[in-house]
């Protein structure tokens, strides 16, 4: 069972393991000699093939199954240990979910609410400036209609002569006043 395969060596991978081993003085001086006369080409090295491994006594087997198990069972813990904590994770966040999402879905139901009233206020604000603007419209007709009326109502107010009005008053007030008299005497 013990065949040999013939392998072709890397030179440069030889001449660093060459290198890398402690040679004697003499046999380096012939080394270095022998590597200066000889040409550099690579010759067929034999590498043995590795045997199969021999299996191993009762005791080293079940040692070796002692730790196999040992090293099963931690594995084991941990795994249990981080299932039970993705389960935790998990019915944290489905609890959560269940009390979040349907007040979440309520929140939107008024927030909707919220913004069909807001609709419904800004239609509503728009017809009413609109209103506005009409009866601002209105209010500026009637003055620009009825400017020149009252602009000519002062202007006769202006040119009424007062001293003479009140002249006037005083006298109708010296002929009324003997009159009153009179009709008084008459009703006693």
């Amino acid at each position: 069972m013990s065949e040999e395969m013939t392998i072709i060596a890397d030179p440069a991978k030889e001449a660093k393991e060459a290198a890398a081993k402690p040679v004697s003085q003499p046999a380096a001086q012939t080394q270095t000699a022998n590597t200066q006369a000889q040409p550099k080409t690579a010759a067929p090295t034999r590498i043995p093939v590795p045997q199969p491994v021999q299996p191993a006594d009762d005791k080293q087997t079940h040692i070796l199954l002692e730790e196999m198990v040992r090293t099963q069972k931690k594995t084991f813990r941990r795994q249990r240990v981080i299932m039970y904590a993705m389960l935790g994770i998990f019915l944290v966040v489905l609890v959560s979910a269940a009390i979040l999402v349907p007040n979440a879905v309520k929140l939107m139901n008024r927030a909707g609410d919220a913004v069909d009233r807001i609709d419904t206020l800004a239609v509503d604000m728009q017809g009413a400036v609109e209103n506005i603007n009409v009866a601002v419209d209105s209010v500026n007709t009637v003055v620009v209609d009825n400017t020149q009326d009252i602009s000519e109502a002062l202007q006769n107010i202006n040119n009424v002569d007062f001293e003479t009005l009140n002249k006037a008053i005083l006298d109708l007030s010296d002929t009324v006043e003997p009159m009153a008299r009179f009709f008084k005497l008459l009703g006693n």
